[in-house]
């Protein structure tokens, strides 16, 4: 049971460190470039982890329209949007916007899904969110100017948070 924990750590420790390694990457690498080959290794990654779990297969037709709408709006509009985004904005102004997915992604289920929202879960969210701004405002320069980069992080975000419902 320790090592799934131990696992589960480690690749919450890798998608941490995402978007602060993309931010020094965008600036040594094009944006559209850098996305074409994170999501090769990442697509190439899967498909090997998974074949030897023993759980690899090829998509039934009826999923495949479904597999496109995903691709499109998490891999491609989010990544490429969330690259393009950090080379015209900083790090706390991403990490702000990113932090709010939750919200977003909530905001999707209820309208979209018409999923209904516990007061302890909305409670939580908030308070997820106030964290997110005081540590980001806290940090080395503190909450910088809204720019252009700021709408294509959330427009990232937004499209990430729509993908999660294609999924659900």
């Amino acid at each position: 049971m320790g090592r799934i924990y131990v696992l589960l750590f480690l690749v919450m420790a890798i998608w941490g460190f995402n978007v602060s390694a993309l931010s020094t990457l965008v600036n040594s690498v094009p944006p559209i470039t850098l996305t074409a080959y994170r999501v090769l290794v990442a697509g190439l990654g899967v498909l090997v982890i998974s074949y030897f779990m023993g759980i690899f297969r090829l998509p039934y037709k009826q999923e495949i329209k479904t597999i496109l709408l995903i691709t499109l709006f998490n891999v491609v509009f989010h990544h490429s949007l969330l690259a393009l985004g950090l080379t015209k904005t900083s790090g706390v102004n991403a990490g702000i916007i990113l932090g709010a997915a939750p919200l977003v992604t909530m905001i999707l289920s209820i309208v979209l899904l018409k999923d209904s929202i516990t007061r302890l879960r909305l409670i939580g969210f908030f308070l997820g969110f106030i964290g997110i701004i005081v540590t980001s405002i806290i940090g080395e320069n503190g909450l910088s100017t809204i720019s252009l980069g700021d709408l294509f992080i959330f427009l990232s975000m937004l499209m990430q948070a729509f993908s999660f419902k294609l999924v659900s």
